[in-house]
């Protein structure tokens, strides 16, 4: 395997990695104890690599809410889900926008 494909292979587990912790997070509240990170920087740098996740997680599931082949099966609670994933697809036109804004 060359550079590059080692390099895109690591990169890509890091960010399934992250995008499960934040799926942890939504899910049962548990998350990354980042006071208990004794460095400022490296406490930053975490926090920053856990966005990515939520990023991730966000992306993926309103990427797959809005496609054709997913269904949800939430019964009565279907149309507050609907509005949720609706509510998700606004909050990531606004990360998006101020993404390109920094670059």
């Amino acid at each position: 395997m060359t550079l590059f494909g080692k390099l895109f292979h690591v990169g890509f587990d890091a960010i399934l990695i992250t995008a499960l912790l934040a799926g942890i997070k939504r899910n049962t509240g548990l998350t990354v104890a980042l006071e208990q990170v004794p460095n400022k920087e490296f406490r930053k740098l975490i926090q920053n690599y856990l966005e990515v996740g939520e990023y991730t997680f966000d992306f993926v599931v309103v990427f797959l809410g809005v496609s054709l082949g997913c269904e949800t099966d939430f019964g009565s609670e279907n149309v507050a889900h609907r509005s949720q994933l609706h509510n998700g697809m606004n909050v990531l036109r606004q990360r998006s926008s101020s993404f390109k804004r920094l670059r």
